[in-house]
């Protein structure tokens, strides 16, 4: 069947596209095709970012915990079968915009309820202090990994960035984040921002990812600085006023990152150089870091 402004697309090829989109992986071509689809039909947006939001929750969920090993077996049950159903009939019926719009609440209800239910009986069954290092560990290769990303793919951080100025990310993000994510204090300083837009970090407050070049002082090339933006959930325990250092893990890039906690959000910051996350700290008046994660 075609759909409009999608050329000769029919429903299973839209859903692919749809979920592609939702885990960042189309390229400039796909872009454009979705994004002629999405203007015929706006409604199809909602699709994307219930995907996005029910893979976030569950990366959430699965990241801080050991499993017993009867739920792995029913999880991974429930993989294969899905796996299945999306190869036949009935997922191609299912990604219809007609069962989305009769289906779309009632759906986002039973996954919320069924990853409520899951994380309650998780946490009940193992003590979350055990896993803090994993945790870290996971969270900085998170971090580690995206900043080199959007650092040396330009399509990517192109896609994601879809803030340009500086001034415009409170008011872009202040819902998703609860807070208004300030940033001030660069004027004057020539360290100059290159985009915000939504990430994944680990834990489970939602985040932005937003990105600065800082010059050198000695004239060389401008040297890419990250912050990661997350909401404060308690994932780690931070005072108010301290800067904190997390190592860089498992990554073989294994840069070290500030951590601290502002206006109820945490923010994380790398560099490949560290004068670029010192000279960002002074002039976001962030003190410098003192404790270890």
């Amino acid at each position: 069947m075609d759909v409009a402004g999608t050329g000769n697309l029919g429903e299973s090829d839209v859903a692919s596209l749809l979920r592609r989109a939702a885990d960042d992986e189309l390229n400039p071509g796909e872009r454009a095709t979705l994004d002629a689809h999405l203007k015929a039909h706006p409604e199809d947006a909602q699709r994307i970012e219930f995907e996005r939001r029910l893979r976030a929750a569950c990366g959430r969920v699965m990241s801080r915990v050991t499993t017993p090993a009867k739920l792995g077996r029913h999880v991974q049950g429930a993989v294969a079968l899905e796996r299945r159903q999306r190869e036949g009939l009935f997922m191609a019926q299912t990604r219809r915009r007609s069962f989305w719009a009769g289906a779309r609440r009632a759906m986002s209800v039973a996954a919320l309820l069924a990853i409520g239910a899951l994380a309650s009986f998780m946490f009940q069954q193992v003590p979350l202090g055990g896993h803090a290092e994993a945790y870290d560990l996971r969270l900085a290769g998170f971090v580690n990994a995206e900043h080199a990303r959007c650092c040396t793919n330009s399509g990517y951080s192109h896609r994601k960035f879809a803030v340009a100025d500086l001034s415009e990310v409170p008011d872009a993000f202040a819902e998703l984040l609860g807070s208004r994510p300030e940033v001030t204090g660069l004027e004057g300083t020539n360290i100059e921002f290159a985009g915000a837009g939504r990430c994944a970090v680990p834990g489970r407050g939602a985040s932005i990812h937003m990105l600065f070049r800082v010059p050198d002082p000695d004239g060389g090339e401008p040297v890419e600085a990250s912050i990661f933006v997350q909401e404060d959930l308690g994932d780690l325990d931070l005072a108010d006023g301290v800067t904190y250092v997390i190592e860089g893990g498992a990554s073989a890039r294994n840069l070290p990152i500030y951590v601290w906690k502002r206006g109820g959000l945490v923010h994380y910051l790398l560099s490949d150089e560290k004068d670029a996350c010192d000279r960002l700290c002074r002039a976001l008046g962030v003190p410098e870091p003192t404790e270890r994660l």
